[in-house]
């Protein structure tokens, strides 16, 4: 599932690739580095967010991944020396006391499987600081390429590797025979075309403004996870503290919105 959330986006932006050759035929690929590990983070976080999945909800787990803004001014600091204003920590402390009011934590959140979640978080926190650093240096065309280019590959050698474990064949059975064609075929595509149209965006914006200060709208991804799970489980009840919830993940946005269109 890992492989082929990279190799479909792969697939599918060829023709794009073809449009920008010449900026792409121009990557000295000996100075890639930072898109090597850039990638190697993203696969890392997938991994962990499938495998918290296998028991978590859609919500938890969208909520533990978007961990990652509140690591970013601190990485951006660390590595970079790079300070992040007051107003984007306020937004930041906002939208993430509404995820936690989302989230309604208890007991089974602190789980120590929940480790997976967290570094999941970690994980794209790293890959978010190094997109917006490639950015600076790179063209759009040349980051996308790189990110699917190397992210295909890491996570081809590891599904590579679990073929001396699990059977080939028993594998595709269980992904597509066993639970109907269309349906998981359908689900690849989305998540290839979110993942293109979330790899092209983030880089336009990256463009435009630092990482760290983009946070907060990350944190929007839980209000949507929310309403998917609520779709998708509707017997699932929301109270007082996740109508408040959502209402904080709001106003930390538009505060970095706001402050954002007054400067």
């Amino acid at each position: 599932m890992v492989f082929l959330r990279f190799f479909i986006p792969l697939i599918m932006i060829c023709p794009y690739f073809y449009l920008y050759f010449t900026k792409i035929r121009e990557i000295n690929y000996r100075k890639t580095g930072k898109h090597v590990l850039r990638a190697l983070a993203v696969v890392i976080s997938q991994y962990s967010l499938f495998y918290y999945f296998t028991r978590g909800s859609l919500t938890d787990g969208v909520l533990l991944w978007n961990t990652a803004p509140m690591f970013m001014p601190i990485i951006m600091y660390i590595f970079y020396k790079h300070r992040t204003g007051r107003v984007v920590w306020l937004s930041l402390l906002v939208s993430f006391l509404g995820v936690i009011l989302v989230l309604k934590p208890n007991a089974d959140l602190f789980d120590p499987f929940s480790i997976y979640g967290f570094i999941s978080g970690i994980a794209v926190a790293f890959s978010q600081v190094l997109y917006g650093v490639n950015r600076e240096n790179e063209s759009l065309a040349q980051n996308i390429f790189l990110f699917f280019f190397y992210s295909t590959l890491l996570s081809f050698v590891a599904f590579a590797t679990t073929l001396f474990f699990y059977d080939f064949t028993n594998i595709m059975k269980d992904s597509f025979y066993n639970r109907g064609m269309y349906i998981p075929i359908l689900c690849l595509l989305g998540v290839g075309v979110g993942t293109i149209g979330n790899q092209a965006l983030r880089g336009a914006a990256y463009k435009l403004a630092k990482p760290s200060s983009l946070g907060p709208y990350i944190y929007m991804s839980v209000l949507f996870a929310a309403l998917i799970d609520r779709i998708m489980h509707p017997e699932i009840i929301h109270g007082f503290t996740f109508i408040v919830g959502i209402l904080l993940i709001f106003s930390g946005t538009m505060i970095r919105i706001a402050y954002t269109a007054k400067a």
